[in-house]
Parts: C-alpha cells; sequence; structure tokens
C-alpha cells in the first residue's frame, strides 16, 4: 500500500524536526537553577581533585560510590575512590598536599 505523499510528510516532519526545534528553543535563554548547581559542584569537584584536595573530594562522594575506571574497572566505595585518587596523584602532588587520616 502506498502512502499519499503529504503523509509521508507529516510522519518525516514529525520524526525528524519537530524534535530538534523544541531541543533548540530549550537552549535559549538563561542557564537555569538545576543547570547552574550542576555546573558549580562540577566545577568544585575538579578544582578539589586539580589541587589534590582529597578532603573535599572525599565530603563530595557517598559511601556507596560506584565508580568504573576504563583501566582499572569498578572501584567501590569512598575510600577506595579516594585512595586511588591519591595513589595516582601522587606524581603531580607533593605529599604535603595530602592530609593524614
Amino acid at each position: 500500500m502506498q502512502r499519499p505523499p503529504v503523509l509521508a510528510a507529516v510522519i518525516l516532519a514529525t520524526t525528524f524536526v519537530f524534535p530538534f526545534a523544541g531541543a533548540r528553543a530549550q537552549s535559549s535563554g538563561a542557564p537555569d537553577s538545576l543547570f547552574q548547581q550542576v555546573q558549580a559542584l562540577d566545577t568544585k569537584l575538579f578544582a578539589a581533585y586539580n589541587h589534590c584536595d582529597l578532603a573535599t573530594l572525599s565530603s563530595m562522594v557517598s559511601d556507596d560510590l560506584e565508580f568504573y575506571h576504563d583501566k582499572t574497572g569498578l572501584a567501590v566505595g569512598r575510600q577506595v575512590f579516594i585512595e586511588a585518587i591519591k595513589n595516582t596523584s601522587a606524581a603531580r602532588c607533593s605529599e604535603n598536599s595530602f592530609p593524614e587520616r
């Protein structure tokens, strides 16, 4: 059964054009408060990592964190995550940067 050209055009427009039109409208204007909150926490997390601030990193992740690294695999738990960062960051951070626990 052959579809009329108008019906085919409506199906194509609904499938390919309208979804992108809505996305464009959402991205205009000022960022919403959720975006700003996520952006601020992202900045804080990576600043703590870049400055070897393990206390801040530790305070930002939960005890039951599950982190998957492409080379070392799954790490479960806050302390495992922090120890992995401490061990891999020793080359770029002085030992004085790591607070004793």
